[in-house]
């Protein structure tokens, strides 16, 4: 009786163990790998973010300045990215304007 327990038990481990993310998992059935894939932490404090700078495109705002003299402005945007410097991820983005003299 005690080995009939044994090999019941060592037939569950084996399928228990053939279901944690194997590459056997994910050749029989690879729509129900429920795996958890682990990655090394980055805390993101290994010096100042890099920042990346978008292109500056016309948002179509105007305005119209009367003194000392008559102008129009329009005005720009762009979109600064901030990075991890070590692992590159993003870590917030920033947009900033302009208002520059339109002919």
């Amino acid at each position: 009786m005690k080995n009939i327990a044994k090999k019941a038990a060592a037939f569950a481990l084996a399928f228990t163990l053939l279901g944690t993310g194997t590459a056997v998992t994910k050749t029989f059935s690879p729509t129900s790998d429920t795996s958890i894939t682990a990655s090394a932490a980055c805390y993101h404090s290994a010096g100042q973010p890099r920042a990346e700078y978008g292109e500056w495109t016309a948002t179509g705002k105007k305005k119209l300045i009367i003194c000392p003299v008559v102008r129009y402005e329009k005005q720009y945007k762009r979109t600064i990215t901030y990075r991890c410097s070590s692992c590159g991820k993003t870590l917030y983005t920033v947009p900033e304007y302009k208002w520059q003299w339109a002919i």
